[in-house]
């Protein structure tokens, strides 16, 4: 999977892959064997990229975009509320410390 871009074809980090995955797992209820077929790889593949994602972020940031309604202040008010929720989880120790560590995109989460 990958985006197109100025500089040339980019490949999709993991928070990408995990949102599409989630996105057509949760919103639009497709199986992980649907999935799999949809983007070229196996059900397990699919699975994997759906648990290897911030879970507890990606629900968060889903309720946020659904809520706020094309409102910006409402959106950053509700973003400033999640953040603050978020901060302790061990997927937020994880992301920040991978991504001093590491740089973005090479963080594996818990779900936690």
């Amino acid at each position: 999977m990958g985006i197109r871009h100025i500089a040339g074809p980019r490949g999709w980090g993991a928070y990408q892959q995990a949102l599409l995955v989630s996105e057509l797992k949760d919103d639009e209820g497709l199986e992980f064997k649907d999935i799999g077929e949809m983007l070229g790889i196996s059900s397990v593949e699919a699975a994997r990229r759906y648990a290897s994602g911030p879970l507890v972020a990606l629900r968060a940031a889903k309720a946020l975009v659904n809520r706020a309604d094309g409102d910006i202040e409402v959106g950053l008010d509700l973003e400033r509320h999640a953040f603050s929720m978020l901060f302790g989880t061990e997927d937020w120790r994880t992301g920040a410390k991978s991504l001093a560590e590491n740089g973005p995109g090479k963080a594996v989460f818990s779900g936690r």
